[in-house]
C-alpha cells in the first residue's frame, strides 16, 4: 500500500470496487514517468478525501486484464467508481485542485452520476 492505495491484484479488485459508495483507481506503470511524478498529486487527493471515498492503485504492467475491464488504454489514469459501477475517467496528468474540484462535484450529496 502505497499513501493509502490498496494495491489491487485480480483476486482483490472487485470485492474492493465494491467496498464503498466511492472507490478512485489509479491505474499506474513503474516503467510511465508521468505516473510516477504524478504519484504525489493522487496521494494527496485521497488524503484529502478519505471520509468519502477509498482508493487503489492497478500496476497495468502487472494485471492488464483490469485495465482491459475498465477500458483504460493510457495511463497515468484514475477511474471513479461509484455504487460499483464507473462514473468517471480521469485521463492524463492533471492538478489537484482541478481533481478536487471535480471530485467535490461527483461526491456531493444529492448529485446523481453523469
Amino acid at each position: 500500500m502505497t499513501g493509502g492505495l490498496v494495491d489491487l491484484s485480480p483476486d482483490t479488485f472487485d470485492g474492493f470496487v465494491g467496498s464503498g459508495p466511492a472507490v478512485l483507481l489509479d491505474f499506474w506503470a513503474e516503467w510511465c514517468h508521468p505516473c510516477l511524478a504524478y504519484e504525489p498529486v493522487v496521494e494527496e487527493l485521497v488524503t484529502l478525501n478519505s471520509a468519502r471515498l477509498v482508493a487503489g492503485r492497478v500496476d497495468i504492467a502487472a494485471y492488464p486484464e483490469l485495465a482491459e475491464r475498465c477500458q483504460v488504454r493510457s495511463i497515468p489514469a484514475l477511474v471513479l467508481f461509484q455504487d460499483g459501477s464507473i462514473t468517471r475517467r480521469f485521463f492524463g496528468v492533471r492538478v489537484l485542485r482541478q481533481l478536487r474540484d471535480e471530485l467535490d462535484r461527483l461526491l456531493a450529496p444529492g448529485v446523481d452520476a453523469p
